[in-house]
């Protein structure tokens, strides 16, 4: 998918104002986790958990994420944060 088709799909979106809030957060995430990385392979596998498990489903996200040089136990820190966050931001907005 170009970025254009994302663009469109995301301008497109009814609930656009909770994808922003998802997003904003997710973006937050990352640099919680990555600020103080110096390496890349790592702030891209930071990257990778994140959306990953903003994308996929939660029985699916070991199965699909791929990791350069992280190991579990650090994702899955991530994992559960993240989890519990976007539940917050979501029910703060009367979401799902």
């Amino acid at each position: 998918m170009s970025f254009e088709e994302w663009e469109d799909g995301f301008r497109r979106d009814a609930n656009a104002e909770e994808e922003i809030a998802i997003w904003s957060y997710a973006a937050d995430v990352y640099r919680a986790f990555a600020d103080n990385e110096v390496s890349p392979e790592r702030r891209r596998d930071i990257y990778r958990v994140i959306v990953t498990c903003l994308t996929a489903s939660p029985d699916t996200v070991w199965r699909v994420l791929k990791l350069e040089v992280l190991s579990r136990p650090k994702p899955r820190a991530t994992l559960r944060r993240e989890v519990h966050a976007a539940q917050k931001v979501l029910e703060a907005r009367g979401g799902r």
